[in-house]
């Protein structure tokens, strides 16, 4: 329930649903599925921008469910949701320790998703530490492993990285996956990924100086975005078209 509350974008009740399910398995000493939940709640609290809770909760679970019998998918859990804190911290060096591990239990047990998962956070990676090219070449992979096992979800991830990294080398290629990934980002139904393609189209329509479509694109989220941290990017790009067209910028909300 947790995880499909994250993906409807119902947070907080999803880590509400996380934590019930947490004391429970703890407190039937089933220290596997107690983990599987603690990757459920990271999730929802990275969704909440909480990632040093999201840290906390799962940390601690890796290492202790780390070679256990059985334990292999709670692990992939827990590395995506490590791997996802770890970046959105800026922690660079920690994501090889659980995207590695990830990478080699979703080969060997044959599960894509996973691997595209695994291969995200490598390639993400890459791009922050300035390998651009790398992160491209991991990152098509990735593209190829989600279009050819209907991941949509994954899909729209792996489109907008390339998209992003695309921004600052080929404006029209950038362009072309931007609008793929959001095309996938519908098709696969989850509100946070929907938020993050559109969001990376109007930069993307912003740096190539298309005004227009951008005050056209931009006017749908501001009716559509539910994540509140794309909502407040959505005020600065509206704080941008406001000066590069000449028109009075909006009053701030009362803050009281």
């Amino acid at each position: 329930i947790a995880r499909v509350a994250v993906d409807a974008g119902h947070f907080e009740e999803a880590a509400d649903h996380a934590l019930a399910a947490i004391a429970l398995f703890d407190g039937l000493g089933l220290e596997i599925d107690a983990a599987d939940a603690a990757a459920a709640l990271s999730m929802a609290y990275i969704a909440m921008k909480h990632n040093g809770a999201a840290l906390d909760a799962s940390e601690s679970r890796w290492t202790r469910i780390e070679g256990m019998p059985g334990a292999d998918n709670a692990l992939l859990r827990l590395g995506i949701a490590l791997s996802s804190a770890n970046q959105a911290r800026g922690e660079y060096g920690e994501i090889p320790r659980y995207a590695e591990r990830m990478l080699l239990i979703a080969e060997a047990s044959r599960d894509a998703r996973s691997v595209v998962l695994a291969l995200l956070a490598i390639g993400s990676r890459y791009s922050k530490i300035g390998a651009p090219l790398t992160s491209i070449a991991v990152t098509e992979g990735a593209v190829r492993i989600s279009r050819e096992n209907g991941l949509w979800n994954e899909l729209a991830r792996a489109l907008n990285n390339l998209s992003t990294v695309y921004i600052s080398r080929d404006l029209e290629v950038a362009f072309e996956l931007g609008r793929e990934g959001m095309e996938a980002a519908r098709r696969s139904g989850v509100v946070m990924q929907v938020d993050y393609t559109t969001f990376n189209h109007l930069l993307v329509l912003w740096t190539a100086g298309r005004l227009a479509d951008l005050a056209a694109h931009l006017a749908d989220a501001v009716e559509t975005v539910v994540d509140e941290g794309i909502r407040l990017c959505l005020s600065t790009v509206e704080a941008w078209l406001a000066d590069a067209t000449g028109r009075q910028l909006p009053e701030l909300p009362d803050a009281g």
